[in-house]
């Protein structure tokens, strides 16, 4: 995971009519990325460990070049740490089904998280 997370800042934008929260880095490697989260599941393995598989869209570029492979790696590690730190202030919202339209579950206590046990891939 990564040793820093990159300041960032919530950016509230209708995209399509939905008004969506997207992601902008405020800092180098990848200041101006702005970009959102889509699709998260996280996967149980065999020997209980957390495979974290998401989907994400870019709405803006950086000026600076940037290597798109380390950008991925990163945007894993940057939504673990999120996911982490909302378990930790039981403030992480999920969708308790596959079409978006079940219940939604805040979770608290009697869920965790082992932090050195998450694999990330795209």
């Amino acid at each position: 995971m990564a040793e820093k997370i990159v300041q960032h800042e919530i950016i509230k934008r209708e995209i399509n009519g939905i008004m969506t929260h997207l992601i902008k880095f405020t800092e180098s490697p990848y200041r101006d990325i702005m970009f959102s989260y889509g699709k998260v599941n996280l996967i149980e393995n065999e020997d209980e460990s957390l495979t974290v598989k998401y989907e994400y869209d870019i709405y803006e570029e950086p000026k600076e070049p940037y290597d798109k492979a380390e950008l991925e790696i990163y945007l894993g590690d940057f939504l673990t740490h999120l996911i982490m730190e909302q378990l930790g202030s039981q403030e992480l919202i999920y969708r308790n089904g596959t079409d978006g339209k079940d219940d939604i579950d805040t979770v608290g206590d009697e869920r965790s998280i082992l932090e050195e046990s998450i694999s990330i891939f795209k």
